[in-house]
């Protein structure tokens, strides 16, 4: 459901303070996140992560336009190895090359701010125009719980 809504957006905020969100991880960090998820097969593991990755396309499409990206990631997410130290220093360049271009915005959060207001490990909302009405619709997601609004 949500990479549908991800898919249909014109802007996306993230906030991520336990991992690197997912429309800018690296292959293999996205392979490190799911190396430890003893419940999933290998070979699922695999299929899940290559079913993810091209969700990362939508950041370079032309039609529809491509949506602006800004996200906020805890400094914690950025100090925390996941996977090899290899992996890390590959994860830690690529945020930096996306945030290069004018649609991404990659911010970090550091530990001396304390508590972020959004106690949750991470928030996503997603906003598309609807261009026959001309209103915004706002859906906002975290694990278990979506709001959905129709401003005028």
């Amino acid at each position: 459901m949500y990479v549908g809504l991800e898919a249909a957006a014109s802007h996306i905020r993230r906030y991520d303070e336990t991992l690197v969100p997912g429309l800018l991880r690296t292959k293999d960090y996205a392979f490190a996140v799911y190396h430890h998820r003893t419940e999933i097969s290998f070979e699922n593991r695999d299929r899940l992560v290559e079913i993810r990755l091209p969700r990362q396309s939508l950041l370079t499409r032309r039609l529809p336009a491509a949506p602006t990206l800004e996200v906020i990631i805890h400094e914690a997410a950025l100090l925390r190895i996941v996977g090899s130290r290899e992996t890390m220093a590959e994860q830690l360049r690529h945020p930096q090359q996306l945030g290069t271009t004018p649609l991404v915005s990659v911010r970090v959060l550091p530990h001396a701010t304390g508590l972020h207001p959004l106690p949750l490990p991470g928030h996503s909302s997603c906003s598309a125009s609807r261009p026959a009405t001309g209103r915004l619709q706002s859906r906002r997601y975290r694990p278990g719980c979506m709001v959905e609004s129709d401003d005028r």
